[in-house]
């Protein structure tokens, strides 16, 4: 949100063709045409096709494009020729392309899409995600040849022994901020 509030064209593309949440989290409504009918077509995709499958969300310049239905080959499709097509155009068109994806231990479709762009930001939930998974989900991404971007760490205890604080202030004296 704050790259497209500040100009950029931002596309976040729900490629999680099992269980998608992003319109859910969104809070935007049901949307029946996504990704999946855009790389399963056999039409050229196109700016023009591209743009059609978009939903813009609210006013902050974000663009969406949801799942659509959900196919009976995820990873296939995820996988394919149309795909690659799909992120070249996409690529092109936008300045930034972010892609939510299925959970990448359960299915490949994350494995497979690290492959074809610039890298993956893994999500790690505090005190769920064990150090077995993470280095599984790592062995994941480096057997296919992708590229770790970083982690995002969500869940975080908020009070307790094992909150996080962060706290920012000045402090003004006759030498200035300090």
């Amino acid at each position: 949100l704050s790259l497209a509030q500040a100009g950029a064209k931002v596309v976040l593309v729900e490629a999680d063709l099992r269980r998608p949440k992003v319109p859910i989290y969104l809070e935007m409504s049901s949307m029946s045409e996504g990704l999946s009918e855009l790389i399963s077509g056999s039409a050229k995709i196109t700016s023009q096709t591209l743009k059609s499958k978009l939903h813009p969300y609210e006013s902050t310049g974000l663009k969406v494009l949801p799942s659509g239905k959900v196919p009976p080959n995820p990873s296939e499709l995820l996988g394919s020729e149309a795909m690659k097509k799909f992120l070249l155009k996409a690529e092109k068109d936008y300045d930034v392309v972010l892609m939510d994806s299925a959970p990448l231990l359960p299915v490949t479709d994350a494995a497979i899409l690290s492959k074809m762009t610039g890298g993956v930001a893994i999500v790690v939930a505090v005190g769920k995600t064990t150090k077995p998974q993470l280095s599984a989900a790592l062995g994941h991404i480096d057997a296919i040849g992708g590229r770790v971007l970083g982690f995002v760490m969500n869940k975080i205890p908020t009070k307790g022994v094992d909150a996080y604080r962060y706290r920012y202030s000045y402090k003004y004296g006759s030498y200035g901020a300090y």
